[in-house]
């Protein structure tokens, strides 16, 4: 009701479609998840009034963009997604996304962006859409105001890093960390100033 952009559920209907459409027709299309940044800071800072005036501009920037293979949604909060059907390449997709990248930055609207097609990234819709969200989230890591096309290092990476978070909750309940205490001495006097206090952890296969 606040932005006047189809939801989720809506979303949900046409990504179903259009996925059943390019495993039929072997055609392209791509995802492009859009996060307004800052929000949280906008909002504590400025109020819920500028806020939502935010999310009501960003949904008129998406919605110049509509056409009949390229529909934009609010999956909810700060957060919008751009359906493009029919592309012929990825360069395509570049030049739809870099216009609407643009026509934030001339609204002065920071966003960080994710984007992922299939067939190149993935056919499965689950997995393209989490792709798209990975780029988004490399786009945020990167410095914000910012859009990213999805690659395979990056889920690399968040598999490392969800390996990673289990073993140190597996590695804390064995005790698996041993604690030492580094001197550290001035070197004019030779005198201990303090400590630095390391944690050091072996693993097998790490």
């Amino acid at each position: 009701s606040l932005t006047g952009l189809p939801n989720r559920l809506c979303f949900n209907k046409f990504y179903t479609k259009a996925l059943d459409y390019a495993f039929r027709s072997g055609s392209c299309f791509g995802i492009m998840i859009i996060d307004i940044d800052n929000m949280k800071m906008i909002n504590d800072t400025t109020g819920y009034v500028a806020g939502d005036a935010i999310l009501k501009n960003s949904a008129k920037i998406l919605e110049k963009f509509k056409r009949k293979n390229i529909r934009p949604f609010r999956l909810g909060d700060d957060e919008f997604i751009l359906l493009v059907t029919d592309i012929t390449s990825r360069d395509e997709m570049a030049n739809i996304c870099d216009a609407v990248y643009e026509m934030f930055q001339l609204s002065d609207i920071s966003i960080s962006a994710g984007i992922a097609i299939s067939p190149d990234d993935s056919s499965d819709g689950s997995t393209l859409l989490k792709y798209a969200d990975l780029a988004m989230h490399a786009a945020k890591h990167s410095g914000k105001n910012n859009i990213v096309f999805f690659q395979e290092n990056m889920y690399n990476s968040f598999l490392y890093q969800t390996m990673l978070q289990k073993k140190i909750v597996n590695a804390t309940e064995k005790r698996c960390f041993e604690l030492y205490f580094q001197p550290q001495f001035n070197i004019r006097t030779n005198i201990l100033r303090g400590f630095e206090a390391l944690l050091r952890w072996h693993d097998t296969t790490l």
